[in-house]
């Protein structure tokens, strides 16, 4: 009873475990922190349903409101070792758990009436085959001495004349309800009522009449049935109930009463118990009676609880040898068998104490005997209601350092935000913003250079696609340096992949056009390609990234979570803290993995691509730069890859907390954009910065000569037509200098004369090669 009240204290204010105590029914309240200092007992003694509740739902919370639901049975008696065997088999609970106390069920008598006949106090005194001095036969003086008890409707109906209308010493009036007509004893108002009935006239019964004994529940330790038959006491117990037993409230009103009127009383009562404890050292104080010694085969031989509460009262008295005293034995506690499993939550900072400390919980009698002792002596504010709670409370307060030791030693855990205004998340953000003005920087200095060769050779507008990815890179670091939120989760990720896709694709969209160029013109083939092809590529390309994009964004957006972790720092209880930071993530990881698998992508069409073009003329071969470029995203993207994988606890024990990886993704991305611009674009300024531009006649007349030498064969297409113009012209000069090598060395010519000759031959054979490109051109 009060050990329940402990085990919530423990629960609720030191292990941080919200819980409450089950009594049956919404019109009854036992909880400690109850408003009204309720006191209500169950309406079960042992409520096995309620514990197959708790197994099914887990949660109480959820369980249905018209069924009893606990997790725990803090004390439980050997008299329900059957069932408590068939409660593990059926797997509902794990195997019982001492509790740390003794329970003794005895027979007990009232001092006074031991003074009176201390012959009572053994069942030498009790059985029907011993005489007592005067003869008087031992039926017939329990018969006399231990009367039945009457409730309140029943003593104004049989006792009274006028059904309490007039007070008496016993009733001060009538009861007004159903509940005060069943009661035994109402303090002040009605004292209680002995009185021999048919069952106690031994006259008119010699052989079948009775004394009372107040016989607890049938689901209780207790054999009074099987004891009373087999020893041959002749006491019976008229109760209530069916089997004749009373319930916990009426035996105890059963017992103030007959302490209220000094009347005589056999009653069953266990220890420890605060009824016993109040009583000692008064002429009220109970005197254990007692029986035959026990032994295993008794214990062995007890009629089961079935037979107990059966209606069929032959089954009430099982054998003989079951019929000997009760034994004193240590008391058990029941836990449901899914309560440690359901503490365990995926986030292992969220572990419920719950059952460790359920279970370790410990109280001996001696500590039980001072709670009791302190109830006792507590003024009477509230016998029944504010008096115990107050000698709960004192108790607990006392020995918070031997409870504390039943809580896991890592609770109660407190939670504490972190700071997400670090020193690194700092610095990873002005490392971003420098970023950003080197790609802002590389703007200006590519449009100002936009006419210089190496700029046209490399396609300006190609160049200025790869600077908006890049920015789009700076963005997003600097972004991952901010406090996550709904909108900055979002802006996050669309910014990083959209940067690394106009990062990436036009490079190698435009490489592969110049692969496919150079290796046509190599074989004398006409190629046309446009700007308009490349930006129709790229944009598709960029199209299909976009709608995975809003995808992700409809369908399992990032959102601001939660995330906990364990520290090593002692909070003010004895427990630890637990860090509090907020990272961004979808539901699922497939998002992530699909973007990280993108990327990947873009990086091995790259390699390729680089690959294939380490043929190219060196006016476009970018092979070598683009290998660089590769290498360091590559790196870069390994880096970004497994912070995500720490940060994501994939890895048992090891984890990076989401500010520091955050901070760690922004100077990546940071220096990811700072490499690419130093090994892509800062090269190409400074060539351009020194290379004069030619003036505009100078331009002018070069693609006058270059147009009317080709007008006929090849149309001028950017790029792509260039090159072949320039394959061409190289295949032509090869040819004519191995021409005029090959007639000088023939020849061997000395003289200006011979020379003017053997320059007229060559260009004869340049005319015939080039006629002959012609002819393989069209």
């Amino acid at each position: 009873m009060l050990l329940a009240w402990v085990m919530q204290i423990v629960l609720s204010e030191l292990a941080g475990v919200p819980s409450t105590i089950e009594s049956g029914s919404p019109e009854r309240n036992f909880n400690f922190y109850d408003s009204k200092n309720s006191f209500d007992f169950g309406t079960m003694l042992y409520d096995y349903d309620a514990l197959r509740t708790a197994y099914k739902y887990s949660d109480c919370r959820k369980s249905p409101s018209d069924q009893s639901c606990a997790h725990v049975l803090p004390e439980i008696w050997n008299g329900q070792n059957l069932l408590v065997s068939q409660a593990e088999k059926e797997g509902f609970i794990e195997s019982k758990v001492g509790n740390g106390a003794v329970g003794k069920l005895a027979w007990y008598i009232p001092s006074y009436t031991a003074k009176k006949d201390p012959t009572l106090l053994s069942i030498f005194g009790l059985t029907e085959t011993a005489n007592t001095t005067d003869t008087k036969s031992n039926r017939q003086k329990l018969a006399d001495t231990f009367k039945r008890p009457f409730n309140w409707k029943d003593y104004c109906e049989l006792f009274t004349t006028d059904n309490c209308t007039t007070p008496d010493d016993i009733a001060q009036r009538a009861p007004e309800t159903s509940s005060e007509c069943a009661k035994f004893f109402v303090s002040g108002i009605f004292n209680g009522k002995f009185n021999g009935t048919d069952e106690n006239d031994c006259n008119a019964n010699p052989s079948t009449c009775t004394g009372h004994i107040v016989a607890p529940d049938c689901k209780w330790a207790s054999y009074v049935h099987q004891q009373a038959y087999h020893l041959k006491i002749p006491v019976k117990s008229n109760g209530p109930s069916p089997t004749g037993s009373y319930s916990y409230s009426e035996q105890l009103d059963v017992l103030q009463a007959a302490f209220a009127t000094k009347s005589d009383i056999l009653f069953i009562w266990f220890a420890p118990d605060p009824t016993l404890q109040s009583h000692i050292g008064t002429e009220n104080e109970l005197q254990k009676v007692l029986l035959t010694t026990p032994t295993q085969e008794c214990l062995e031989s007890r009629v089961s609880v079935e037979d107990k509460c059966s209606k069929d009262p032959s089954k009430w008295i099982g054998e003989f040898e079951g019929s000997c005293d009760n034994v004193a034995h240590s008391l058990n506690k029941l836990i449901v068998s899914n309560l440690y499993e359901n503490g365990l939550k995926d986030d292992k900072t969220l572990g419920s104490p719950g059952y460790h400390t359920v279970k370790s919980i410990s109280i001996s009698d001696m500590e039980l005997e001072q709670i009791f002792d302190s109830w006792n002596m507590t003024p009477g504010i509230d016998q029944d209601g504010y008096d115990p709670r107050e000698a709960v409370c004192q108790w607990v307060a006392q020995n918070i350092p031997k409870l504390k030791e039943a809580i896991p030693r890592t609770h109660p855990r407190t939670m504490r935000l972190s700071d997400y205004n670090q020193n690194y998340i700092y610095a990873a953000m002005v490392v971003g913003i420098v970023s950003m003005l080197l790609v802002t920087l590389c703007f200006i200095s590519i449009w100002y250079y936009q006419e210089k060769e190496v700029i046209v050779n490399a396609q300006c507008v190609i160049l200025y696609m790869l600077l908006a990815g890049l920015m789009f890179m700076s963005i997003s670091a600097v972004v991952y340096a901010t406090n996550p939120s709904k909108i900055t989760c979002v802006l996050r990720e669309w910014c990083l992949i959209l940067g690394y896709s106009l990062e990436l694709v036009p490079l190698f969209v435009k490489v592969a056009a110049i692969n496919k160029i150079c290796q046509s013109a190599a074989k004398l083939k006409r190629v046309k390609i446009t700007p308009r092809d490349l930006y129709k590529t790229i944009g598709q390309v960029v199209g299909v990234i976009i709608v995975f994009l809003i995808l992700w964004t409809v369908i399992d957006p990032l959102r601001r979570q939660e995330e906990r972790l364990l520290t090593s720092d002692e909070n003010l209880d004895g427990g630890i803290y637990i860090d509090i930071y907020y990272k961004c993530a979808s539901s699922s990881l497939a998002w992530k993995l699909i973007s990280l698998s993108i990327h990947m992508i873009f990086l091995l069409c790259s390699t390729v691509l680089a690959f294939q073009s380490r043929n190219v003329r060196q006016d476009y071969n970018e092979s070598s730069k683009l290998a660089f470029v590769i290498y360091a995203q590559f790196l870069f993207f390994l880096l970004r890859a497994m912070t995500w994988v720490f940060s994501s606890q994939f890895i048992p024990g090891v984890s990076l907390i989401p500010s520091v990886s955050d901070a760690i993704t922004s100077f990546i991305l940071s220096f990811d954009v700072i490499v690419m611009l130093i090994i892509y674009f800062i090269p190409k300024i400074i060539i351009g910065r020194k290379i004069k531009p030619p003036d505009s006649n100078e331009r002018n007349a070069r693609t006058r000569v270059s147009t009317n030498v080709w007008s006929n064969t090849i149309e001028l297409q950017d790029t792509a037509n260039v090159l072949i113009l320039r394959e061409v012209n190289g295949i032509a000069v090869t040819s004519l200098h191995d021409i005029a090598h090959k007639n000088s060395e023939s020849l061997g010519f000395t003289k200006k004369s011979e020379e003017g000759k053997v320059i007229d031959e060559t260009f004869d054979a340049m005319r015939k090669v080039l006629k002959e490109i012609k002819t393989l051109t069209r």
